[in-house]
């Protein structure tokens, strides 16, 4: 007896389709990439167009004038001094009030950020004024111990808002 075994032909594939494939996925993949791409690069050039068209029309702001901005924050200070006096206020939260009306209308009234300066910010500003009033606010605004005199700084900030020009 005789035991041998016949093997078949090992099966054959053809490579061509195989490549073809890979290069008709490696195509679609380059385009969807590709067309990302320009979308993207499409969308921040028309933002960009919108922000420049944007920044040449300037809204028309009405500004008051400077007599009625003292006028409004002398009105807003004498509520503080109302709302102090009544006891319906700390003076700790008097002076933090009393800074940002006051910071608030320097802001107004010349454009200068002063609602966002330090205290040193305010020292390189022409107004000495400014930076001694806020200065004043400083040590009852963030000290437990220092109450100050909420109302001699109310009086001092009218006088400041009166008298700016």
């Amino acid at each position: 007896m005789n035991f041998s075994i016949d093997l078949q032909k090992p099966m054959h594939f053809a490579v061509w389709p195989i490549v073809l494939v890979g290069c008709l996925l490696l195509a679609a993949v380059l385009f969807l990439v590709i067309r990302k791409l320009v979308e993207n690069y499409k969308k921040k050039q028309a933002e960009k167009k919108r922000l420049e068209e944007l920044k040449k029309k300037e809204p028309v702001v009405v500004k008051p004038s400077l007599q009625e901005l003292k006028n409004t924050y002398l009105t807003k200070l004498a509520e503080l001094e109302a709302r102090f006096l009544g006891g319906q206020i700390e003076s700790r939260e008097a002076y933090t009030e009393l800074s940002n009306l006051f910071r608030t209308f320097i802001y107004d009234a010349t454009g200068t950020p002063a609602h966002k300066y330090t205290l040193y910010d305010m020292r390189g500003l022409d107004k000495p004024i400014v930076y001694n009033l806020v200065n004043n606010y400083y040590a009852p605004e963030f000290s437990k111990n220092e109450k100050g005199n909420v109302i001699e700084s109310i009086d001092f900030t009218k006088r400041a808002i009166f008298e700016w020009n």
